[in-house]
């Protein structure tokens, strides 16, 4: 039998620590779980080997099923998708938290300007 969540420190349940993946439905991809730094080197591997994969090749996304996130994971789904799209997903996706959507678009806009590799 599963143990209810406990309650935080101010008083709410704490949300349960589900580790982030991608899911590829042949035209988008849904991210999904926690993506935070707690989870990074397992989400990093897997979105090294998902994008060597498709040899580079991005798609569009689907945030519905986002949980938690942070830099480092905001980070890897920028990756995923290109700063440009997470950005244009981040305003597209109806149920997104404010904070969430803000914290997409400053790493989007951050891994935008940054040159591309030689």
């Amino acid at each position: 039998m599963t143990q209810p969540p406990h309650p935080g420190p101010h008083g709410s349940l704490a949300a349960p620590d589900v580790r982030g993946d991608v899911i590829d439905h042949g035209e988008h991809l849904s991210i999904r779980g926690d993506w935070v730094l707690g989870h990074y080197a397992r989400l990093k591997a897997d979105t090294d080997r998902f994008l060597a994969d498709r040899q580079g090749q991005r798609k569009a996304g689907d945030l519905s099923e986002l949980g938690r996130v942070d830099t480092a994971g905001a980070a890897l789904i920028a990756e995923l998708l290109g700063p440009d799209a997470l950005a244009q997903l981040a305003d597209q996706a109806p149920d997104l938290a404010e904070e969430k959507r803000a914290l997409l678009h400053a790493v989007a806009a951050t891994l935008g300007t940054r040159a591309e590799p030689q």
